[in-house]
């Protein structure tokens, strides 16, 4: 018969491998990711040892930026100008940032970092697999409406396919190996599904940026050259054979030069670049700590209904626009320093995962401007699982120095 002591250290092995589950579920449809997580809290209060998982969430120096951005949406609900019920259902959807110092207390070696970055890699191969599946009708689309997208829709799984871009590429450049080709070809695969089979205009941007970031890392600051050559060639070979590409494209310079007229139709100038305005004027009008956390809602269509517009939103479609309203620039400068906080750390990381962790802040950073990702359920689950993954191992090297 086993003893408590036995029982705790299979919770605490099982936690690890929900941490490992988590990874490969976040592509995934959203309820495989929240029976993950939940599975994880539970192994995680069962097996017991907290004082070495404190030690690790402590260790590591980025635990304190997550923790501080959701201190700062707690202290936001003592003045919001929403309902308490309403205010805990909206700012409830940044509590995914506790995922990080929770997982950061479990990856405690490279090996757990690996198999759970390994697992994220496996999950979007899959997503990969299958969409070129549906391009070839070999499966049948999940949807019509956005062709060839799988278990997310087409804004989600473009910008997890982007990142994926660059994970396989960077496996090519390290990989000396038998398997470096098979890297290399399946990144050219991921590219194309991102520009030509799939629509969404973040991870298509997501993705030349990201060209870049490889360019500069692998070539140093002569890659900025090569890089803007590449992503200019791409750019303009997409927009010729990629209707996706090219009417994306297309959309966007018709919306700016309608808003640069001064237009105010909804259909010519778009929602976003509506929304970007109003949520630019209520920002002028609490600009130091917001309007209280949930309030984002509350406050825009009450502007809304004063300006008559028939466009009511609970989502500025860009999370710094979306935090400020909240929280002020109070909020935002902890956002930022959580960003910044997560590229500078990315440089002391196990070399392996320095260049993915540099990639996901610049595509996180990027995907903000155009959606409230922090906010959403995928986008927010990614960056927060795999900051987690990339960066654990702060925690390994601060403890070994201090012989723990």
């Amino acid at each position: 018969m086993m003893t408590w002591r036995q029982w705790q250290q299979r919770f605490d092995l099982a936690a690890r491998g929900m941490a490992v589950f988590a990874a490969f579920s976040v592509p995934l449809p959203t309820a495989w990711l929240t029976v993950a997580m939940g599975l994880l809290l539970i192994f995680w209060l069962l097996g017991g040892g907290y004082s070495n998982k404190w030690r690790r969430m402590r260790e590591n120096p980025l635990t304190r930026w997550p923790l501080l951005l959701l201190l700062a949406f707690a202290l936001g609900l003592l003045y919001s100008s929403a309902g308490m019920d309403e205010a805990l259902d909206k700012s409830g959807k940044y509590l995914k940032l506790l995922y990080i110092p929770l997982l950061i207390s479990l990856l405690d070696s490279r090996l757990w970092q690996t198999r759970a970055a390994n697992a994220f890699l496996l999950a979007m191969l899959l997503t990969l697999v299958v969409s070129w599946g549906m391009y070839a009708g070999l499966i049948p689309h999940a949807t019509e409406v956005f062709p060839n997208t799988v278990f997310r829709g087409r804004i989600a799984q473009n910008f997890f396919m982007a990142f994926t871009v660059y994970l396989l590429f960077d496996r090519f450049m390290q990989d000396s190996g038998r398997w470096r080709w098979l890297w290399g070809l399946l990144s050219g695969l991921a590219l194309i599904n991102v520009l030509l089979l799939v629509g969404g205009r973040t991870g298509q941007l997501v993705l030349l940026l990201l060209i870049l970031l490889a360019a500069v890392q692998y070539l140093n600051w002569r890659g900025l050259l090569a890089g803007g050559l590449v992503i200019v060639l791409i750019s303009l070979f997409s927009y010729q054979f990629s209707e996706n590409f090219s009417s994306r494209v297309d959309l966007t310079l018709q919306q700016l030069d309608a808003f640069n007229d001064g237009v105010r139709n909804r259909w010519k100038v778009g929602p976003r670049l509506e929304m970007y305005s109003n949520s630019l004027e209520l920002i002028g009008r609490h600009p130091l700590v917001g309007t209280g956390s949930g309030s984002f809602a509350i406050e825009y269509n009450k502007l809304a209904r004063q300006k008559g517009l028939a466009l009511m939103s609970a989502n500025p479609h860009n999370e710094y626009m979306n935090i400020v309203v909240q929280l002020g620039l109070v909020g935002l400068l902890l956002f930022l320093l959580l960003l910044y906080n997560h590229w500078r750390l990315s440089a002391q990381v196990d070399p392996r995962f320095r260049g993915p962790s540099q990639a996901l802040v610049v595509a996180m950073a990027v995907g903000c401007l155009f959606n409230s990702f922090l906010m959403d359920r995928g986008e927010g689950s990614f960056y927060v699982v795999l900051t987690a993954v990339y960066l654990a191992g702060l925690s390994h090297a601060r403890l070994r120095e201090r012989g723990g």
